[in-house]
């Protein structure tokens, strides 16, 4: 363009119009269309494992407090059945009656009966633990 003296005829303008054929389209329309199946396969395994994990973590939490809640009961049966002999004792030595031997016999049952509660909790949770690690 000739020079006018003015600060328009300096400004340039460019443009730049790129064509591809439609061969070459559609073959980076597919590539970028595997690139995001790939991408989405990813995210899915990385999501199956973290699941995978959770449930195999919430499995062992479970199992584990089971036992300790189970090891629990029978240390309550254990403190339950002393108890109850200390009572008798004292009924032999007139110290005590019937009713309170009693009472004392019904924690013992009680503290029994939590036993079978805390074994079946424990055999449920050890059965979910084997099937998320698939050990059956």
């Amino acid at each position: 363009l000739p020079y006018d003296g003015s600060r328009a005829a300096l400004e340039w303008k460019a443009a730049l119009k790129l064509e591809f054929p439609l061969f070459l389209r559609s073959g980076l329309g597919r590539a970028a269309s595997a690139r995001a199946t790939g991408l989405r396969l990813d995210t899915q395994q990385l999501l199956s494992k973290n699941r995978t994990r959770i449930i195999y973590h919430d499995a062992h939490q479970s199992m584990v407090a089971a036992l300790e809640r189970l090891q629990l009961s029978q240390e309550e049966i254990r403190l339950a059945q002393q108890v109850e002999e200390a009572e008798r004792v004292r009924l032999r030595h007139g110290d005590s009656n019937v009713f309170l031997l009693n009472l004392r016999e019904q924690t013992t049952a009680d503290a029994q009966s939590k036993l079978i509660d805390a074994l079946v909790e424990f055999l449920k949770s050890e059965a979910d633990f084997k099937a998320a690690t698939a050990v059956l």
